[in-house]
C-alpha cells in the first residue's frame, strides 16, 4: 500500500485545484462534478502503477423516496432521525469509473 502514498506538496496542489475550482460557482452539482475529475485525474497522474488501482470517484446523494412519481412531492412528517432516513435512498451523482448502482436503498 505504501507504493501508492503521494507528497505533501501533491496533495497541496490538488487541494489550491479544488479551492480554485470550487470558487467558480456555489453549484452542488457542478462543484461535484469538477471535483470527482480533478481528484479522479490526481489519482491517474499520480500513480506509480498504470493504470491506477483507483477505478472509482463520486459521489452519492441521499434523496428523498417517492416510489409513485404522481405522488405529491411533499413528504410526509418524520419524528425521528430514523424515520427521516427510513424515506431516503442514496442516488448516484457525479462520477469517473465503473457502472454504479443508481440507488441504494437506506
Amino acid at each position: 500500500m505504501s507504493q501508492y502514498i503521494r507528497s505533501p506538496e501533491s496533495y497541496q496542489r490538488l487541494k489550491a485545484d479544488v479551492t480554485r475550482w470550487m470558487s467558480k460557482t456555489s453549484d452542488l452539482q457542478a462543484n461535484a462534478a469538477n471535483f470527482v475529475a480533478l481528484v479522479a485525474d490526481f489519482f491517474e497522474q499520480t500513480s506509480p502503477v498504470k493504470p491506477s488501482p483507483v477505478n472509482w470517484v463520486g459521489f452519492y446523494f441521499l434523496r428523498p423516496w417517492l416510489p409513485n412519481f404522481a405522488q405529491s412531492p411533499t413528504e410526509p412528517e418524520s419524528k425521528t432521525y430514523d424515520e427521516w432516513l427510513s424515506n431516503r435512498i442514496l442516488a448516484v451523482g457525479p462520477f469517473r469509473g465503473k457502472a454504479a448502482v443508481p440507488l441504494v436503498c437506506t
